[in-house]
């Protein structure tokens, strides 16, 4: 891993020593920052998406896990002008099962600048050049001393959102949260909000479908503008969390090339990660359609899906889209 260049706490300037009557004596080199050892506690707020995927009224429950990993990251500036000047990474070993722990770590950035927390947590990726979750959801992230910028990249396809089994959200694990940090003394500080919603969508397949098996599943609205591009990059800009543009469907993979059987009683039960705007499209949306593909090529997933649903929504158009919240569709391709 690269070593970091750490930079300075606010009021701790180091002075080069250097002698006043030897002018070949070139000046010895200021020291690393060691940092200031921390606990950041840090608190999941409702609702969320995170660990337990229990199921509560319209939310996934979560807590964390017994052995976490988070990131603190300080940057100046805002907007096009932030900079990241450092990336540390706290841990967090204990029970599991808790909405607020403490992480524990070294902070070697200045508490005077923006904080921000984020999770999963980034490691240093020699062979791409940058910071990134191990999960791949978050990537891009460069400090400024490696020329780096102010986005931080959100990764949705290539395999980050692949649901394995029928029915089980556990893929929705390493949801990324946020949220802006406070350092009070050796103490920090955060509440963490997740930067996604969840589509759950139960999905009553033909009988023609029996016996058979489902690689992906593509939802495409009509009148609103609701879910991202699976196919492309969104990216964030530190810390309002303003996406890039947004299109008019969204798409799931289901157990990469073994996929999922197609159930006993047809009910095939997903989840889709959505990006929040507010409302489901500005414009109300009149329908929403289903496709389910059945075919998987040496390339990836035929999205020409093979069973087409279609439902109209006429009653309340705008639904309000909250992050963390877990919104129902249920569709029969009967």
């Amino acid at each position: 891993m690269k070593k970091l260049n750490n930079i300075l706490l606010a009021g701790l300037a180091l002075v080069a020593a250097a002698s006043c009557n030897k002018t070949d004596t070139p000046a010895a080199q200021p020291e690393e920052n060691p940092g200031v050892p921390m606990t950041l506690t840090a608190t999941i707020c409702a609702p969320e998406t995170k660990l337990t995927m229990n199921e509560d009224g319209n939310v996934l429950k979560s807590t964390w896990d017994a052995s976490e990993k988070i990131s603190v990251i300080t940057y100046t500036e805002s907007g096009s002008s932030a900079r990241v000047q450092t990336i540390d990474t706290f841990t967090y070993s204990g029970t599991a099962g808790q909405k607020s722990v403490d992480f524990t770590g070294t902070f070697t950035g200045d508490a005077a600048n923006n904080i921000w927390v984020v999770y999963p947590a980034l490691e240093y990726d020699s062979v791409k050049g940058d910071y990134r979750s191990a999960s791949g959801l978050l990537y891009g992230v460069k400090k400024e001393s490696d020329g780096g910028n102010h986005e931080i990249y959100v990764n949705y396809w290539g395999g980050r959102y692949t649901q394995t089994a029928n029915a089980d959200p556990s893929f929705l694990v390493d949801n990324l949260l946020t949220g802006t940090g406070t350092v009070s003394g050796s103490a920090l500080t955060v509440d963490l909000k997740p930067a996604f919603s969840v589509l759950k969508m139960t999905l009553t397949m033909p009988a023609a479908a029996d016996g058979g098996t489902v690689y992906g599943v593509e939802v495409t609205t009509t009148g609103g503008r609701i879910f991202r591009d699976a196919g492309s990059s969104s990216w964030t800009n530190i810390p309002e969390l303003t996406y890039g543009s947004i299109v008019t469907s969204g798409r799931i993979a289901l157990n990469g090339s073994t996929g999922i059987a197609v159930p006993a009683d047809r009910k095939l039960v997903c989840y889709m990660p959505i990006l929040p705007r507010g409302s489901f499209g500005a414009g109300g949306i009149t329908s929403i359609q289903v496709d389910v593909s059945k075919t998987y090529t040496s390339s990836g997933i035929y999205w020409g899906g093979a069973y087409t649903a279609t439902k109209t929504l006429t009653a309340d158009p705008a639904i309000p889209a909250e992050a963390g919240k877990m919104y129902r569709l249920e569709l029969s391709f009967d």
